[in-house]
């Protein structure tokens, strides 16, 4: 159901007519997601001069490459301590954020709030970002999502919050 609505929500903002004289879209990989043992992927689309909708995908490849034998799923209690950060990582996260930039489109300062799910999760996101043009139609991009449920409820910060990416504009 919450996949669905972020389907939903993703295409009716690409269906919406561009209020700019250019629809601009972005593809785009996190660099800060390969240290972090993820592979992260997003598509963006401006749907106004001061507007864009994001959408992204992160998978562990790390989870991927290592996954639990049988008999390690046979005796699962067994072997849970063995390897522990797996236990507590997901396997793979998608967001979909609605930006709002202040100048133009994929250009400077930006905000976001969107929604994430996951594996096991569900969250609501708030952020802030900043991206600048490298070169004629690559952009870099570096920004802070705020997973506002799971920080209430943990009181902490992850440094996966964090992402820094590089984008091609077409």
């Amino acid at each position: 159901m919450k996949r669905a609505l972020m389907v939903i929500l993703f295409s009716y903002a690409l269906a919406q007519p561009c209020l700019c004289q250019e629809n601009t879209c972005m593809v785009g990989v996190g660099l800060t997601s390969f240290l972090q043992n993820h592979v992260g992927m997003n598509i963006s689309y401006s749907f106004g001069r001061h507007f864009s909708v994001k959408g992204e995908f992160d998978i562990s490849y790390k989870r991927l490459l290592h996954a639990k034998t049988d008999l390690e799923k046979e005796h699962s209690e067994e072997f849970a301590t063995s390897v522990p950060e797996f236990e507590t990582e997901e396997l793979h996260a998608e967001r979909i954020t609605f930006n709002y930039w202040p100048s133009m489109a994929f250009c400077g300062f930006s905000l976001s709030a969107g929604v994430q799910t996951g594996q096991n999760s569900f969250d609501i996101l708030t952020g802030a970002g900043y991206m600048f043009q490298l070169w004629d139609r690559i952009n870099i991009s570096a920004s802070i999502n705020i997973p506002l449920i799971n920080s209430i409820k943990e009181w902490s910060f992850s440094s996966r919050n964090l992402k820094i990416g590089i984008h091609y504009k077409f």
